[in-house]
């Protein structure tokens, strides 16, 4: 009988087949509780979605914003999000 491709395990799905096999799996014990938590998890990362938004910025500001954010290497609109990101966690500092 030949193998079809359908037959074939990848690498990643051999690793885990031996595994399970290998009896090191185990069974969760309170599968609903697990459920419920990865759930809450789930729900949780929604938080981290982006949402558009419109500013107006004064253009020398902006101009300023776009140099540092070459100099640093990275997309100016990531600079700021950065900075919105540290201001809102409490982490920016003077």
């Amino acid at each position: 009988m030949t193998k079809t491709k359908q037959d074939r395990l990848t690498k990643e799905e051999r690793m885990w087949e031996k595994w399970i096999l290998s009896g090191k799996a185990k069974s969760i014990p309170d599968l609903a509780r697990a459920k419920k938590s990865l759930a809450a998890a789930a729900r949780r990362t929604r938080l981290e979605r982006t949402k558009l938004v419109s500013i107006r910025v004064r253009e020398y500001d902006l101009a300023r914003l776009r140099a540092r954010s070459e100099r640093e290497g990275l997309p100016y609109q990531t600079l700021i999000n950065s900075l919105i990101h540290k201001y809102a966690e409490g982490e920016y500092k003077r």
